[in-house]
């Protein structure tokens, strides 16, 4: 039978899905059993998933997260099933799943009185389109700091323009595969390097979204459903970056360097400006990709 729908998800553990991301294809079809084993990846429906994570994954202990396949970019068949004899038939993709597949990744978290709640299930996102924001010129004539202010936040709003209009489910689209990158990932990212501003305030660093057991989490674990939760993580970073380096001198080294090695707050202030436009760029080909949109 020919799948009708676009899109259908998979269960993984935050390991399996690791493991995956660095082979570059999910090889796991369901618990403890791979895909030589079994023959081919147990997915399911939006309406199926919570069943299958609560009849099968109920205790284990590891955090799961299920992948969300877009259908079209599978190289190898999707066929529906009940092997057991059952009539309600599932998704069984014959084959591996390659990464750049893989649309969105959402948390299975245990719900209250037991059982599993996918984020994003119990409500639709808040979040209809993403906001356009304000974005100034830069000065063409101006003092240093003036200009390096003026041109980190014009950078900043340039992100923010390029993911304006689109839709959660859009922005998390891997638009570019292989690449992992998405619009919200890029979000994500930014949300983090703006750190390099937080080190100047004496305050524990912020607890966005990577880690070192998940290095590219701000990447790999974006979810449509928590694009407004993004997006209010990206403004309360920059208010801090802002707060934290007011009136500082530009000849102020940073009191947490990442090497060790001496780095003034004007060395920063260039590096983020050269930081938002690579990934500008990125965001650029990210955005025509989805709906065709150009400009600056």
């Amino acid at each position: 039978m020919a799948t009708p729908e676009s899109s259908i998800l998979h269960i993984s553990t935050e390991t399996e899905w690791g493991a995956a991301r660095r082979a570059g294809e999910v090889r796991t079809s369901t618990r403890d059993r791979s895909l030589e084993e079994e023959g081919f990846i147990h997915c399911s429906t939006d309406d199926q998933v919570l069943g299958v994570a609560n009849a099968f994954y109920a205790d284990v202990d590891e955090p799961l997260v299920v992948l969300r396949i877009a259908v079209e970019r599978l190289p190898v068949p999707v066929r529906w099933e009940n092997l057991d004899g059952g009539t309600e038939t599932f998704p069984h993709v014959y084959g591996p799943v390659p990464v750049e597949a893989v649309i969105s990744v959402s948390s299975l978290r245990r719900a209250d009185g037991g059982g599993f709640e996918m984020d994003g299930r119990s409500e639709a996102p808040r979040m209809s389109v993403w906001p356009n924001p304000d974005r100034a010129d830069p000065p063409q004539v101006s003092a240093e700091r003036a200009s390096l202010d003026a041109w980190v936040d014009y950078h900043r709003s340039t992100l923010l323009m390029k993911c304006a209009g689109l839709e959660p489910e859009q922005l998390v689209e891997r638009s570019c595969p292989p690449s992992s990158l998405s619009l919200l990932g890029l979000v994500r990212h930014v949300t983090e390097v703006e750190g390099w501003f937080h080190d100047f305030d004496g305050e524990p660093p912020g607890d966005w979204y990577s880690s070192e057991a998940d290095p590219d989490a701000c990447f790999d674990l974006v979810d449509p459903a928590r694009a407004e939760e993004d997006l209010a993580a990206y403004h309360a970073s920059v208010d801090r970056a802002r707060a934290a380096v007011l009136g500082r001198d530009l000849d102020e080294i940073s009191p947490e360097p990442d090497d060790d090695r001496p780095v003034s707050l004007r060395w920063i202030y260039l590096h983020m400006i050269e930081e938002y436009a690579r990934h500008n760029g990125h965001a650029d080909i990210l955005r025509e990709r989805i709906d065709g949109a150009t400009g600056e």
